[in-house]
C-alpha cells in the first residue's frame, strides 16, 4: 500500500512539473502582457484585413452542411449514420455510438 502511494506522489509531482513546462510554450505571459498593451492595434490590424481579403467572419453552417459533415466525419465524433423509416419513407438519423436506441 505504501508503495501505491509513494507512486502516486511521485506521479503528481511530475504531472505539475510538465503542466508548468507546458505552460511556458504554450501561453507564456509575454504574448499576453503584448495583447493587452496593443489591443486597439491589433483590433484595428484584424479590421484591416478582413476588409482587405473580403472575409466575412459570420459563417453559419447551414443544417444541410452540418449533417453532411456529421456523416463525414461521424467516426471522429463518435456518431454514424442509420436509414430509419419515418412515416412511410426513410430518413438518415444520426446515432451516436453510446446510444441504445
Amino acid at each position: 500500500m505504501e508503495d501505491y502511494k509513494d507512486k502516486i506522489k511521485e506521479l503528481e509531482e511530475e504531472n505539475a512539473k510538465l503542466k508548468e513546462h507546458l505552460k511556458k510554450y504554450t501561453a507564456p505571459p509575454s504574448r499576453k502582457e503584448y495583447y493587452e498593451r496593443n489591443k486597439e492595434k491589433e483590433k484595428q490590424r484584424v479590421k484591416e484585413y478582413q476588409l482587405r481579403t473580403n472575409f466575412k467572419s459570420t459563417y453559419v453552417a447551414s443544417p444541410e452542411k452540418k449533417k453532411e459533415n456529421t456523416m463525414k466525419f461521424g467516426w471522429f465524433t463518435g456518431y454514424y449514420a442509420v436509414r430509419a423509416v419515418v412515416g412511410r419513407g426513410t430518413e438518415t438519423v444520426m446515432v451516436h455510438q453510446t446510444s441504445t436506441r
